[in-house]
């Protein structure tokens, strides 16, 4: 399996910009899969964000945007230092959550807060391959101040350990870290239904504008397809979807999404 490291920024480009066309262009570029070979597809890991990845496939414009979007949602960055004496970023440290959302925002409205990350996550489950999921993604962690300032490193943001009995407990309630649990589980179960995410099933991304990311996934044998819609942008948005595509599951040839939502078509 090979890591897929332009993964992370890119899903958060994605999601800061309201635009799937850097997304969509790189995922259509994707080839290798079949026989023993296949990707690991994730968004967060204990380490942070890489930036050089993205090399040829943001902009400088671009990736300083996530630098200083990071920078303002109370995150850190890494920085490497250059021949010539400068400094370029190369790692941001911040959880995903904090990245995607600004906290500011996630107070005053958390249940959109929610439907972003979940987009985001989404996104990165209907992609051919196998999902690798960071434990604290599964219940939308936050940014670990005290952490950083206790250790001195900026990796620390993101390595929180948890009291079992306080997250157990979170987790069956209506909070935050509840609502994110239940829509990353009903992801996991609807994902695991269906044969057209398997790790060798095929996978063809489509342009469907730059509010949607949208993927074609069809299991090994042909018998079961899975059409994943994913709205990344603020708007209710009107999908048209191809007669050739409509066709191989006698799907809709005309979708209404709305503000962050996932539609996997199967």
């Amino acid at each position: 399996m090979v890591y897929q490291f332009p993964l992370p920024p890119l899903v958060l480009h994605t999601m800061a910009s309201g635009d799937s066309t850097h997304l969509t262009q790189w995922a259509q570029s994707l080839d290798g899969i079949g026989g023993r070979t296949s990707f690991f597809n994730f968004t967060a890991s204990h380490d942070g964000i890489g930036l050089r990845p993205e090399t040829g496939i943001l902009s400088d414009e671009e990736i300083n945007t996530l630098v200083n979007r990071t920078k303002s949602h109370g995150g850190h960055v890494s920085y490497k230092s250059n021949s010539d004496g400068s400094q370029s970023p190369y790692e941001m440290n911040i959880t995903y959550f904090d990245a995607i959302t600004s906290p500011e925002i996630t107070k005053s409205d958390p249940e959109t807060a929610v439907k972003r990350f979940l987009v985001s996550q989404a996104m990165q489950l209907s992609l051919a391959g196998v999902p690798g999921i960071y434990l604290s993604s599964l219940f939308g962690a936050r940014n670990w101040h005290e952490g950083v300032e206790e250790t001195g490193r900026n990796r620390t943001i993101n390595r929180r350990k948890f009291e079992r009995k306080e997250l157990t407990f979170d987790l069956s309630q209506e909070t935050l870290r509840g609502q994110v649990f239940r829509g990353y589980m009903d992801l996991l179960e609807k994902r695991r239904s269906s044969p057209a995410f398997h790790p060798l099933a095929s996978q063809r991304v489509l342009n469907l504008g730059t509010d949607i990311f949208a993927a074609l996934r069809q299991s090994t044998d042909e018998q079961h397809a899975v059409l994943a819609l994913h709205n990344v942008s603020a708007d209710r948005v009107l999908v048209r979807i191809a007669d050739n595509i409509a066709s191989v599951g006698n799907w809709d040839k005309k979708i209404i999404l709305e503000p962050y939502e996932v539609k996997w078509m199967m």
